[in-house]
C-alpha cells in the first residue's frame, strides 16, 4: 500500500491552452495527488471551480504519474457597460476582460443601474438576476438567427433587445420559457414571410407585436 501511494501519484503535469497563472493554480492543486482518488471525471468537474474561465477540457492520464490537459476557454458573449468603462463576460457572466473602451465584436449591455467598474475582477462571475435574464435572452435570439447588438436592462420590468432586425422585449418577471416560446412562434412566422415586424413585446400575457408601417 504504501509503494501505490508514492508511485501512483501526478508528478508531471502538461498544460496545454491555459494561461500561466491557471497553470500555477492546477499544478498547486493536483501535484502529488493520488491518480486513483483523482480521476478524469473528477479533475473535469473540478476545474471550473480553480479557473472559472475555462469551458472544456481533454485529460489523458498515463501511469504512472503522468496528467496531461489541453484546455479550451469560454469565449466572450456579450459586453457589459459599467459606470467608468466596459466589462466583457462569457455566456454564463464570467469577466473575461475590462476595458475603457468598447470593440463592438460583442452585444452591449446598458443597465438602469450600471454596476462599478471595480466591483468584478477578472474570472468572477456576474450573478445579478437582471445580468443573468440578459444573456438568456440574446442566447435564445442567438438561436433563432436573430444577431443582437444591443441590450437595454429597465429597474422596472424590461429588457429591451435589438437585433439587426427587429426589437424583442422581454419581461424580467414573468415565466422566462414561456417567453422565448412565444418568441419562437413569432419568429417563425416572420421567417415564412407571414409577418412584417417592426417589435415584439412579451411583457404581457399575450405577446404585443408592432408592425411595419
Amino acid at each position: 500500500m504504501f509503494m501505490y501511494t508514492h508511485i501512483f501519484v501526478y508528478k508531471n503535469i502538461f498544460i496545454n491552452g491555459a494561461s500561466q497563472t491557471d497553470k500555477i493554480k492546477i499544478h498547486q492543486e493536483f501535484e502529488s495527488k493520488s491518480i486513483f482518488v483523482y480521476n478524469a471525471s473528477r479533475i473535469e468537474n473540478m476545474l471550473p471551480t480553480i479557473a472559472t474561465s475555462i469551458h472544456s477540457v481533454q485529460i489523458d492520464i498515463e501511469l504512472p504519474r503522468t496528467l496531461r490537459l489541453k484546455v479550451t476557454y469560454k469565449k466572450p458573449f456579450a459586453t457589459i457597460k459599467t459606470d467608468k468603462g466596459y466589462v466583457e463576460v462569457s455566456e454564463d457572466g464570467v469577466v473575461m476582460k475590462k476595458d475603457t473602451k468598447f470593440d463592438r465584436k460583442t452585444p452591449l449591455i446598458f443597465n438602469n443601474f450600471p454596476i462599478l467598474h471595480t466591483e468584478y475582477q477578472k474570472g468572477q462571475r456576474i450573478t445579478l438576476s437582471t445580468i443573468t435574464k440578459a444573456l438568456q435572452a440574446v442566447e435564445a435570439l442567438n438561436g433563432e438567427g436573430l444577431t443582437v447588438e444591443s441590450i437595454d436592462i429597465d429597474s422596472v420590468d424590461m429588457i429591451a433587445c435589438k437585433t439587426r432586425t427587429i426589437e424583442v422585449i422581454f419581461s424580467q418577471t414573468r415565466d422566462f420559457s414561456i417567453q422565448v416560446h412565444e418568441m419562437r412562434q413569432i419568429v417563425k412566422r416572420l421567417k415564412l414571410g407571414d409577418l412584417k415586424v417592426e417589435a415584439i413585446d412579451l411583457r404581457f400575457d399575450k405577446p404585443i407585436i408592432r408592425t411595419k408601417t
